[in-house]
Formats: C-alpha cells, sequence, structure tokens
C-alpha cells in the first residue's frame, strides 16, 4: 500500500487508517481492508477489501467502496440529529453494503427503493447499524415489506425490508417502518 503524507510517501504491506484527507484521493485507495475518513471535497475508490469509510459530514465528492464489503460510518466529528436523505448522496456514492449511524445522536436515514440500488452493489442489499436513537424513514409512496427478522454473524438482530429486488436490512434496535416513523415525500 502506498500512504501519502505530509512528509513524503510510505510503501509498506498494512492496513491503514487515513487522516489526512486532503491527501487521500481516488488512485491512493488499495486491495487491503482501510479505515478511510474523509472530509469535504474528497474523493475515494477504496478498491478491494472491506473497508470502512467515514464522513464527518455530506460534502465530499464520490465514494466507490469497491469490491467487498464496505461500511459508510459516521465519523466522531459528524454533527448529531441530523436527517440523512440517501437519495441525495445516491449520485455520489455507490459499492457500499452497511451505513452505520451510530455515533452520538439521534440521527435519521430518509431511504427510497432507487436510493437503496444506487448506493449498493449488485445484490441490491444495505444493511443499517444504528441504536436506539437512530431511525430509518421510508419513503410516503413506497411500500417496503417487512419479513422475517434475522441475526448476522456479528450477533446482530437485524428486520429485513424488501421492495422490487431492493432489501435491507435494520439492526433490530433501530426504529424503522411506517407504524414508528412519520413518512416523507422527496423528489
Amino acid at each position: 500500500i502506498k500512504v501519502y503524507t505530509s512528509i513524503g510517501m510510505i510503501e509498506k504491506d498494512m492496513q491503514v487508517t487515513y487522516t489526512d484527507v486532503a491527501e487521500k484521493k481516488a488512485d491512493q485507495a488499495s486491495d487491503y481492508a482501510e479505515t478511510i475518513s474523509l472530509g469535504t471535497d474528497t474523493t475515494v475508490d477504496a478498491k478491494a477489501g472491506d473497508d470502512v469509510i467515514k464522513v464527518d459530514n455530506m460534502n465530499f465528492t464520490s465514494i466507490d467502496g469497491g469490491t467487498g464489503k464496505d461500511t459508510l460510518a459516521l465519523d466522531t466529528n459528524f454533527t448529531d440529529g441530523q436527517d440523512i436523505v440517501l437519495d441525495a448522496m445516491a449520485t455520489k456514492v455507490k459499492n457500499i453494503e452497511t451505513i452505520d449511524l451510530r455515533e452520538e445522536g439521534a440521527n435519521a436515514l430518509i431511504i427510497s427503493e432507487a436510493s437503496v440500488k444506487a448506493v449498493t452493489d449488485d445484490t441490491n442489499i444495505l444493511t443499517i447499524n444504528g441504536d436506539g436513537d437512530d431511525s430509518v424513514i421510508f419513503k410516503l409512496e413506497e411500500n417496503w415489506i417487512q419479513g422475517d427478522s434475522l441475526v448476522k454473524e456479528d450477533g446482530i438482530k437485524y428486520d429485513v425490508y424488501t421492495l422490487n429486488g431492493a432489501e435491507i436490512h435494520i439492526n433490530a434496535d433501530m426504529e424503522a417502518g411506517a407504524d414508528t416513523h412519520t413518512c416523507v415525500t422527496f423528489n
């Protein structure tokens, strides 16, 4: 892996946490599992590996998780209590399998069928992690169908929802569905 820092380049086989986001560019990712922290106007192509891409705001340029099981997570500097509209990110995020809202505060992820299909890989399955303060809000006009719950290899129970080939797995500790949410209309 090549890591570019303010003092030069280091080349070594290792897992890396990038913190100097101004230096992290799309051509610098590797095939190793990485944790990549992004700031404003940053682009990343994570390539292969099970990567965690942390954002402290939604003003990044683009994110491509590449192959592997990739997670888009809120960074500790993310302002809590925000509504995150997945449709607004759909043109600049792809190949993400998990969204993690578990940083401080109550965050809401607003989703639609189209946005789930746009940000995921070919499986169209999105896992959403959060805690009791976080929630998922479905687009008003869509009728997501709740199926059986499942327990994944991490031991966490997930509620499963499907719609026209899109599937979401929502951490059972979170609020989800029309019964517990005010659904919204957006373009």
